[in-house]
């Protein structure tokens, strides 16, 4: 059994996989990793299955002592990650020594980095997933973020040829495609244009549930009396006229106009927008 110590948390480090499949029926949501691509890099860099459990950290990362020896592989944002304090780079695999110290800085370009350890993290499951969801004590550590004095442990895996480095650029999107809604009709003719044409921005209140944008105002014709099923990648107009999208944490009903819907790469590249990236979308028939 390996194990690390959380010396500082970061912003937001969580414990993910690929997420809760099926669940909405009960009301939960599916969460998981928000950069499916990354996470599953990262796990490939160490010999892991590309689903297994890894860390996603948000925006700073943490500063961990492993008590271990043991492979590690980051992927996603740079956040400046450092061995000892010397610099390492992304979509590469390392092998750590017991007492080495991995530490990080704020992300530049994409909001989130991951973290795969070699081996079977030991964590908890809930709905066959082990992904973090606070709002109803699910996962890891019962949803919570880790914190300072936190331990993680992990049985290591059978040792397996890995490639050594992977070519994961996590690039920043310029646009975002999308498709109708159910609701699109219920849009003004200008906001049908505004939501094809114009750009918006992830504002500072966005998370794991969903990401509020900024823009121009849109407006619908009418509003929703009755609540209507929702998944991650649906845009939902409330009555600010500024839309929301759903991502992996966000609730399964809604009463807002699902004006679109993305597609699940599409999200996977939507989340790694950073907060103020002006971006636009596309619609498609």
């Amino acid at each position: 059994m390996g194990s690390g110590l959380i010396l500082k948390p970061g912003s937001l480090t969580t414990v993910q996989d690929h997420g809760r499949v099926g669940s909405a029926y009960f009301a939960i949501p599916r969460s998981g990793v928000m950069d499916k691509t990354s996470a599953q890099n990262a796990n490939l860099l160490v010999g892991n299955n590309k689903d297994a459990p890894i860390l996603e950290c948000t925006l700073k990362g943490p500063t961990i002592q492993f008590d271990s020896a043991v492979d590690i592989a980051l992927t996603g944002a740079d956040m400046s990650w450092k061995i000892n304090g010397e610099n390492i780079s992304l979509n590469k695999s390392y092998a750590l020594s017991t007492g080495d110290i991995l530490s990080a800085g704020y992300a530049k370009g994409p909001l989130r980095s991951y973290l795969a350890i070699r081996g079977q993290l030991d964590t908890i499951f809930h709905f066959a997933s082990c992904a973090s969801y606070s709002a109803a004590a699910l996962g890891h550590n019962q949803g919570r973020a880790l914190t300072k004095g936190d331990s993680i442990q992990w049985t290591e895996n059978i040792k397996s040829p890995t490639p050594k480095s992977l070519i994961d650029k996590a690039d920043i999107p310029q646009s975002i495609k999308i498709y109708k809604g159910p609701e699109y009709s219920l849009l003004t003719p200008d906001s049908k244009q505004i939501l094809n044409q114009q750009a918006f921005k992830v504002g500072p209140d966005s998370n794991r549930m969903g990401a509020r944008l900024i823009g121009e105002k849109m407006e619908a014709t009418r509003v929703i009396k009755d609540s209507v099923p929702v998944l991650p990648g649906f845009i939902q107009l409330p009555p600010s006229g500024q839309p929301i999208v759903v991502l992996q944490d966000g609730q399964t009903t809604g009463g807002y106009p699902r004006i679109a819907f993305l597609k699940s790469e599409e999200i996977n590249a939507f989340n790694r927008l950073p907060l103020g990236q002006p971006f636009s979308f596309i619609l498609m028939e």
